[in-house]
């Protein structure tokens, strides 16, 4: 019996699946941020995109093809971050707009009152 135990362990340390690699945490933690939440609103399209890449390499590792799940984790997270950029410009640019028809509405009004005022 004692024989066999080395030609067991091999066989089941040769089975074992690999490890997850870190960058699918690492884009399963930048998912859950802030940010990315945002973007999940503000940027729709970005945000599919990104995980469009995460679910490909999700199933590229459970497909046991870890040089694609990396990259395509990679993929992913230059999405998500591209995702919550975009999401910060629209934010930006609503502000923008918002702004400047308050001061189109403050310019009408001080016109109004220096008419009034004549």
């Amino acid at each position: 019996m004692k024989r066999y135990l080395p030609l067991l362990f091999v066989t089941l340390v040769g089975c074992a699946s690999p490890a997850r690699p870190q960058i699918l945490t690492q884009v399963d933690r930048a998912r859950e941020g802030q940010a990315v939440i945002d973007a999940r609103k503000n940027a729709p399209q970005a945000y599919a995109r990104a995980e469009l890449f995460r679910q490909r390499a999700e199933q590229a590792y459970n497909d046991g093809d870890q040089p694609s799940a990396q990259i395509l984790s990679e993929q992913a997270m230059a999405a998500y971050l591209r995702a919550t950029i975009e999401a910060r410009l629209t934010r930006a640019e609503n502000r923008l707009a918002e702004a400047k028809l308050l001061a189109k509405k403050q310019a009408e009004r001080l016109a109004q009152l220096e008419v009034e005022q004549q």
